[in-house]
């Protein structure tokens, strides 16, 4: 069987590959909805198809708005969480790059995957940036994500 950090590593590149190509339909084949997505500043949960084409494709935009021509997440450490190694946490650094250079400074993520029938499946990502420095949540979801809340707090949104 492989390892948790070979199998993290593989969701990496798959999912790499398919938001540079943009193929939200190979991206679904390594990430489960509903997905939760969070930055220092923000946090959204992605729930349909559409919404995750909508962060997809916002994000592959800004990548190719400033430029980049390479976009690569390594895996530092993963491990299983349960005996029956359906639950993999690991940590992986993205680097957001231009002939060789870094356009963005690298940051550090945790991701959760499950196992999800025959397929390992992202269900949760934390990214150790802001989306004012790298949008990797969508910051127009992340702001309709926060009012739904607020709409929806016992509180009535009140500060």
């Amino acid at each position: 069987m492989a390892s948790a950090r070979d199998i993290y590593q593989a969701n990496l590149t798959a999912v790499s590959r398919a938001l540079w190509a943009r193929d939200l339909a190979a991206m679904l084949d390594h990430i489960a909805l509903p997905n939760m997505m969070l930055t220092v500043d923000a946090q959204v949960v992605l729930s349909t198809p559409q919404e995750m084409s909508e962060a997809m494709l916002r994000f592959r935009d800004h990548l190719q708005d400033i430029g980049a021509e390479a976009y690569h997440r390594t895996c530092q450490d993963a491990k299983f969480l349960d005996a029956d190694r359906r639950t993999i946490v690991g940590w992986h650094t993205t680097y957001i790059l231009r002939g060789g250079t870094c356009l963005v400074a690298p940051f550090t993520n945790q991701m959760t995957l499950l196992r999800i029938d025959a397929a390992w499946k992202g269900v949760r990502i934390e990214t150790a940036t802001r989306i004012t420095e790298c949008p990797t949540v969508n910051p127009d979801m992340a702001a309709r994500h926060l009012a739904e809340m607020a709409r929806h707090s016992p509180m009535g949104g009140a500060q």
